[in-house]
């Protein structure tokens, strides 16, 4: 059944999300991510570019001011972290939200 096999995809993208580690960019206070892998599953899972999903991890963009303008900031390893936490509970929370209520028995 395709939702069936959506809600897998999603929760496997979700755990992998979990395996992804950054750390301190060499050079610089920004993070990179330590090994690809879990980042390019975690994309395939999302159906989404890692180069996307990466970018938005380590470099999203914030709107500042009241006209709508917007910065790219650059993560440290600690917000880059919180910011993949909060993508993996905000992402499983509304797939439970998304999910029709079981049938009466």
């Amino acid at each position: 059944d395709d939702e069936q096999a959506e809600i897998f995809r999603t929760v496997a993208g979700i755990l992998h999300l979990g395996n992804i580690k950054f750390e301190k960019e060499f050079g610089s206070e920004g993070a990179v991510i330590k090994a690809k892998p879990a980042l390019t599953t975690a994309a395939s899972a999302f159906k989404v570019s890692a180069k996307e999903l990466e970018k938005a991890l380590t470099h999203p963009t914030v709107q500042v001011g009241g006209r709508g303008d917007k910065i790219v900031k650059h993560l440290k390893a600690d917000d880059a972290s919180f910011s993949r936490n909060a993508l993996a509970k905000s992402t499983y929370e509304r797939m439970f939200l998304w999910l029709p209520p079981p049938p009466d028995k």
